[in-house]
């Protein structure tokens, strides 16, 4: 089996769905009660640079599409929406950021490594792992002696806390936001400790704590009259992976459902033949095309370069609501047996409601949504 150094779509496809299906899927139900992603798991995908999805080919990256990569992780969260969500996080959003706004020589230092994955990128945005708001931010950086920031503050709920090596984390600077670059080679100012989350567990969300940790200037994101244009790259970027998840689990539960009523005989024929369950069935089918559309739709969007704006929040909302339908759906076609682990559907459901609130809960994506519309924003 091949790494991604391919230009044809679906050949990359094929190469991630053989991977998932003989290397990933035997672990899922391991790796959701260890709450922890197999080392060897690391290595493979290491092999396959998935870790540099979206890295350049100069940085030994495969330089894929961004409707690609949406793609891979839809295709990865089928099975495991943990080891979906590192790669998300590490490629969309912690390399992404630093090969779009980094300076050369934050690259130069730190790109090959991530795209190789021998770094894994972690990143806190807003408190409590909010990526929408960030007016109110516990991280503060503050001028220190020379030529460096000295950074405190913590957070509930980071991206990759568990596997980071790199940590991109958004802080107050004197009036002004920005990101800054740690590397965790000091275990004294730096503490990360794993959440035990209801689903996505092994995904590696975790806590974050930082004391007086000096940063030299150039660790610094960017500069900060570009800020609000990093935060909404990431904004934008974590709606759709978050939501190829969701449509990912939204195909799967459908796919079990579909195996388990052909093959469940009552009054003498499969329970697929009665009209209550072609009804949850059909219903199920429903939602994973429409959001599968718009997911479609916005990832060639982003590929081309187009704006996307507040759609991205919208399907956002969309999918991880159908999601959870649908994996409930699963569940009640499954019966009592949907509730042991004998099956997969019951992890479905822990998953699929932990992201409706991961980053930021449904409720907050829709008062947001409609609050734009209510002030005349397009989108």
């Amino acid at each position: 089996m091949g790494d991604l150094q391919l230009s044809d779509d679906n050949a990359i496809l094929e190469t991630v769905k053989h991977f998932v299906q003989n290397e990933i899927e035997p672990l899922a139900s391991k790796i959701d009660d260890r709450m922890q992603i197999p080392p060897s798991i690391f290595e493979k995908m290491s092999s396959l640079n998935l870790f540099g999805m979206l890295a350049p080919e100069s940085f030994n990256g495969v330089s894929m599409t961004f409707s690609s990569f949406l793609k891979v992780i839809e295709e990865f969260s089928r099975h495991s929406p943990s080891i979906a969500l590192v790669l998300a996080t590490h490629n969309a959003i912690a390399l992404f950021l630093l090969n779009r706004f980094g300076s050369q020589q934050q690259k130069d230092a730190l790109l090959r490594d991530m795209a190789e994955g021998k770094k894994i990128g972690s990143v806190s945005v807003g408190n409590k792992g909010s990526f929408l708001n960030t007016d109110d931010l516990n991280f503060h950086a503050r001028k220190s002696s020379g030529d460096s920031y000295s950074v405190s503050g913590s957070n509930s709920v980071i991206l990759n806390g568990s596997y980071g090596n790199i940590f991109l984390v958004l802080c107050r600077f004197d009036g002004e936001v920005g990101f800054v670059i740690l590397e965790d080679n000091d275990g004294d100012t730096l503490k990360v400790k794993a959440r035990n989350l209801l689903g996505l567990k092994g995904g590696g969300v975790s806590s974050f704590q930082v004391s007086e940790r000096r940063v030299p200037v150039a660790n610094i994101l960017g500069k900060f009259d570009v800020g609000h244009d990093i935060v909404g790259a990431a904004q934008e970027n974590f709606c759709l992976f978050m939501s190829a998840i969701s449509i990912g689990i939204s195909k799967e539960s459908m796919k079990q459902a579909v195996i388990y009523a052909k093959n469940r005989v009552q009054f003498g024929k499969p329970i697929s033949k009665f009209e209550a369950i072609q009804d949850l069935i059909g219903e199920m089918a429903i939602g994973c095309e429409s959001s599968s559309a718009l997911l479609k739709n916005l990832g060639e969007m982003k590929s081309n370069g187009d704006q996307i704006g507040m759609k991205a929040v919208i399907l956002r909302l969309l999918s991880s609501q159908v999601a959870a339908e649908i994996s409930r759906s699963a569940l009640k076609i499954h019966g009592g047996y949907g509730f042991t682990k004998d099956y997969p559907v019951e992890r479905y459901v822990r998953d699929a409601e932990t992201v409706k609130i991961l980053g930021d809960a449904n409720h907050d994506l829709l008062m947001f949504v409609g609050e734009k519309v209510a002030e005349g924003h397009s989108y």
